[in-house]
């Protein structure tokens, strides 16, 4: 069988698979017709009510908290739980001075951050000689150029 005849025995089975009605059978496609939907729910539901077990919480929640605060004793500092309070908090003076410390520092960063934003690096001069600088310089004179001042001597009137 020649290669040709191979190809086209494989391209005919291939006709015939798609040509072929397709054997699987989805279940919204099928010929059976299901009434389940036709029928009335049997689920037996609970009646919901306000009487069950969360809404007596919330009852017995609200009046304890209404005898608590009926009963509760007057505020004073001679109250345990305020001089327990007051125990544990910290001193106004204190967290004033922390709070002017930490002002001072953040007004100090927004300082430097403001400089270092504004600098800029220095202008580079870009000379075509620079050996023209020393020019002027007492270090750039020949030998033979200076004049020896060692015998002259200061007239004052």
């Amino acid at each position: 069988m020649s290669l040709t005849a191979a190809r086209l025995a494989r391209r005919a089975v291939s006709y015939r698979l798609l040509a072929a009605p397709s054997a699987r059978q989805y279940s919204s496609h099928s010929d059976e017709h299901h009434d389940e939907h036709h029928h009335e729910d049997s689920t037996v539901y609970p009646e919901e009510t306000f009487f069950n077990a969360f809404w007596a919480k919330v009852v017995v929640g609200s009046a304890a908290v209404a005898l608590a605060y009926k009963f509760a004793p007057p505020p004073s500092k001679d109250v345990y739980l305020t001089r327990w309070i007051d125990m544990y908090s910290p001193d106004v003076q204190k967290n004033l001075d922390y709070n002017l410390t930490n002002a001072l520092l953040a007004r100090q960063t927004a300082d430097d951050r403001l400089t270092f934003y504004h600098a800029r690096r220095p202008q580079i001069l870009r000379m075509q000689a620079p050996q023209m600088l020393n020019n002027g310089s007492p270090f750039n004179m020949p030998v033979g150029l200076t004049v020896d001042l060692s015998e002259i001597e200061v007239k004052s009137d």
